[in-house]
C-alpha cells in the first residue's frame, strides 16, 4: 500500500509540475532554419535603426554603459524595443561600434561585459520575433584613409572581431543577420564618399575576409546565416555598385547573401536644410530613388540575390511634416513593390535644423514621436487605399482647352490585347467622357479599369454604355481569369447594365473589364461602384490593438480582419484570434486529471491509514 500511495504522490507531482513548467514557446521550440536569403528580405519588411547609440565613439573602456549614451541618447530599455515592435517594424539593426572594448595588445580580444550589452539588446529584439541586422559600424580601423593600402590589416581585425561574434551568436537563428561592415571608405580623403577602383578593390577583399570568417566557423546556424555586404561606402552610386564582387566560398558564389546600401535621396532634402520640399510627381525629387531600384534589380535581385537598404531616412527641416510624410510614402512603397526591406536611420536627434534630425521615437518610452510618418513608411498611404464607393462622371473632352475633371486615365484604365491594339479615347463633340475602340479580334481585345481596391469586398457596378452602331458589350470582372457577368445589347441611346460581385482576398490582378462585339467603338459614363453592407475596416490607428492597449473596433461577423499593412505575411497580422476549442479542451482535461489524481492520492491514504488502524486492533 505504501508503494501505491508513493506511485499515486509522484504521479500527482509529475502532473503538477507539468503545470507549473509548460512546454517550450513556439519561439524557442520553432527555429527559424533552411531559409535563404531571398526568403529571409521577404520576411523582413521594414526596419528601424538604433542610432547613435551603440555606434557612438565616446565610450570609457573600464563602463560597457558609457558608450550607448555618449552621444545624448539614454539607455536602451526593453520597452523602447517593445514600442518600435508595436509601431509596425518587423526588423531593427543594430549598429556596434567595437573600438573602444577591443583589445588589440591582446588578440584583438572584445570586453566581455560590454559584447553582454549588446546581447541583451539582441534578446529584447527577437523576443518580438524581429530580425536583426548586427554590424561594426563606426570603426575607425576599417574606415582608413588608406584602405586601398592597408587593406590586408585591417583584414585581420575584421577576421578577429567577427570569429568572436560568430562564437557568441553562433546558437541565434537565422533571425539574427550580420553585417560585416557600415560604410567602408578612405575618410578625410577627397574622394571619401565615391572612391575609385583600388578602394573598391579594398572593399571587395574585406567582403570575401567577413564571408570566410563566419562561413568557416563551423558552429550553430553560422554555415546558413544571413550576410550582408556592402559595395564602397555602402553607396548607391551606379560604379560603386557594379564594382560590388559576390565573394567566393567552396570555389563558387557563397549562399546566403545580401547586397547593403544606404540611400538618403534627394540629398538636399534627406540630410541637409537646401531643401525642404518633396513631390513623388516631380522627376527631380524621385530619380535617385528609382535609379537605385532599377540598378539593385537589373545587378542583383533579377541574378536571386536580395538587397536590404540597411539606411534611410528624411532629416527633420523647419517641421516639415508633411513634405516628409510624401517622401516615406513614395520611399516605402516602392521598397515594398520591390521586395526590398528598407531599414529607417534614427539618431536620436529631436531638432528641426542642421540636417541630422533623424527622430522618430521618443527613447525613454518607447512611443512613436512621429506616428504618422511611421505609418506612411511601414504602411502606405492608408486613406489613398481605402476603397471607397466610386461615381464617375467624365467630362466632356475638347482639344481646345477644356478642364477635365476626370479622365480614363486617373480611374486606371487600359487598353488590353493580344493582336491588335484597343484604344481608350478622350471623346470630341459629345457628351461622355470617353470612347472605347475595340477592334474585331475576338476574345483577344478589351479595355480594363483597376479595381485592385476592392480586395475582399462586395460591390455593386452599375455604368451607362452606348454606341453610334448596334452591337453587344461583354462586361465583368477580371480576377485570375476573365469572368462574364453581363452583356448588355446597346444602339445610340443610352443604356444601364449593372452587376454584383464579390472580390477574393486574394493576391492577384482586380479589374473590371469591356469587350465588344460588334459594337467595336462604344461610349461610356457614368460608371459607379458601391459596396455591399461594409462597414470602414481601416483603423484609425495603424498600431495594432492589443498591442498598445487601444481598442480596435470589431469586424462584422462575416468579415475578415484586413492587413492595413497591404502585405502577403499572414503574420504580421497581430488581430485577435479567436480562443482555440482545443486548447479549451485540453485545459479542462487537464483540471479533470488533476481533480482524479488527488481524489485517488486521499483516498489511497485513507485507506492506508484504515488498514494500519485494523492491524493494530
Amino acid at each position: 500500500m505504501k508503494k501505491l500511495v508513493k506511485a499515486f504522490a509522484f504521479l500527482l507531482t509529475a502532473v503538477l509540475l507539468t503545470g507549473l513548467f509548460p512546454a517550450v514557446s513556439k519561439a524557442e521550440a520553432e527555429k527559424l532554419t533552411g531559409k535563404t536569403a531571398m526568403e529571409i528580405t521577404q520576411m523582413m519588411d521594414k526596419g528601424w535603426n538604433l542610432g547613435n547609440t551603440f555606434d557612438a565613439t565616446g565610450g570609457k573602456k573600464d563602463d560597457p554603459y558609457s558608450q550607448e549614451t555618449s552621444w545624448g541618447n539614454p539607455q536602451v530599455t526593453k520597452e523602447l524595443i517593445d514600442g518600435v515592435k508595436a509601431a509596425g517594424f518587423t526588423t531593427i539593426r543594430i549598429p556596434v561600434t567595437w573600438n573602444n572594448y577591443i583589445d588589440k595588445s591582446n588578440g584583438y580580444h572584445i570586453d566581455e561585459a560590454f559584447l553582454n550589452r549588446v546581447n541583451e539588446i539582441v534578446d529584447y529584439a527577437l523576443e518580438n520575433e524581429m530580425f536583426v541586422i548586427l554590424n561594426a559600424h563606426h570603426e575607425e580601423w576599417v574606415n582608413d584613409k588608406n584602405i586601398h593600402e592597408n587593406y590586408e590589416e585591417i583584414g585581420k581585425e575584421l577576421n578577429a572581431v567577427w570569429s568572436q561574434l560568430a562564437d557568441h551568436f553562433a546558437e541565434y537563428d537565422q533571425h539574427l543577420i550580420f553585417e560585416g561592415m557600415n560604410e567602408p571608405r578612405a575618410v578625410g580623403m577627397g574622394y571619401e564618399w565615391n572612391g575609385n577602383q583600388a578602394c573598391y578593390d579594398a572593399v571587395n577583399y574585406l567582403d570575401q575576409v567577413f564571408v570566410d570568417c563566419i562561413r568557416s566557423n563551423g558552429k550553430g546556424y553560422n554555415s546558413e546565416r544571413a550576410l550582408m555586404i556592402p559595395g564602397y561606402a555602402a553607396s548607391m552610386n551606379a560604379a560603386v555598385l557594379k564594382s560590388i564582387q559576390i565573394p567566393q566560398y567552396n570555389g563558387k558564389d557563397a549562399e546566403n547573401l545580401i547586397i547593403s546600401v544606404h540611400c538618403y535621396s534627394p540629398y538636399n532634402f534627406c540630410l541637409t536644410d537646401d531643401q525642404e520640399s518633396f513631390s513623388p510627381e516631380n522627376t527631380q525629387d524621385t530619380s535617385g530613388i528609382t535609379s537605385l531600384i532599377n540598378n539593385l534589380k537589373s545587378l542583383f535581385i533579377n541574378n536571386g540575390i536580395p538587397v536590404v537598404i540597411g539606411e534611410c531616412g528624411a532629416t527633420n527641416t523647419n517641421d516639415n511634416d508633411d513634405a516628409r510624410k510624401l517622401w516615406f510614402i513614395f520611399m516605402g512603397d516602392i521598397t515594398r513593390e520591390n521586395g526590398i526591406p528598407a531599414v529607417l536611420w534614427d539618431n536620436g536627434a529631436k531638432g528641426n535644423s542642421g540636417g541630422e534630425c533623424h527622430n522618430y521615437f521618443m527613447r525613454e518610452t518607447g512611443e512613436p514621436a512621429y506616428p504618422e510618418l511611421l505609418s506612411a513608411f511601414i504602411y502606405g498611404d492608408l486613406e489613398a487605399k481605402k476603397p471607397k464607393d466610386m461615381l464617375i462622371d467624365f467630362e466632356p473632352y475638347e482639344e481646345g482647352g477644356t478642364t477635365v475633371l476626370a479622365t480614363p486615365e486617373q480611374y486606371g484604365f487600359t487598353p488590353k490585347t493580344l493582336m491588335k491594339k484597343a484604344k481608350i479615347n478622350h471623346t470630341e463633340g459629345v457628351a461622355v467622357g470617353f470612347s472605347v475602340v475595340i477592334p474585331k479580334a475576338g476574345n483577344d481585345s478589351y479595355a480594363t479599369m483597376d479595381l485592385s481596391k476592392f480586395v475582399g469586398k462586395t460591390v455593386n457596378v452599375g455604368l451607362y454604355l452606348r454606341s453610334e452602331s448596334q452591337g453587344s458589350v461583354t462586361l465583368g470582372i477580371l480576377e485570375k481569369e476573365k469572368q462574364e457577368l453581363a452583356t448588355a445589347q446597346i444602339d445610340a441611346e443610352w443604356t444601364q447594365v449593372t452587376f454584383s460581385y464579390q472580390f477574393s482576398e486574394d493576391d492577384c490582378e482586380r479589374a473590371l473589364f469591356f469587350q465588344g462585339d460588334g459594337a467595336d467603338d462604344f461610349y461610356v459614363d457614368d460608371i459607379s461602384i458601391t459596396m455591399v453592407d461594409e462597414k470602414d475596416r481601416y483603423e484609425t490607428q495603424v498600431l495594432k490593438g492589443g498591442e498598445t492597449g487601444e481598442t480596435i473596433e470589431e469586424p462584422a461577423a462575416d468579415e475578415s480582419v484586413e492587413d492595413d499593412s497591404n502585405t502577403d505575411q499572414g503574420d504580421v497580422n497581430n488581430a485577435a484570434q479567436p480562443p482555440n476549442p482545443s486548447s479549451e479542451t485540453n485545459n479542462g482535461a487537464f483540471k479533470t486529471i488533476i481533480v482524479l489524481c488527488v481524489i485517488i492520492v486521499f483516498v489511497g491514504i485513507i485507506a492506508y491509514i484504515v488498514k494500519k488502524k485494523a492491524g493494530k486492533n
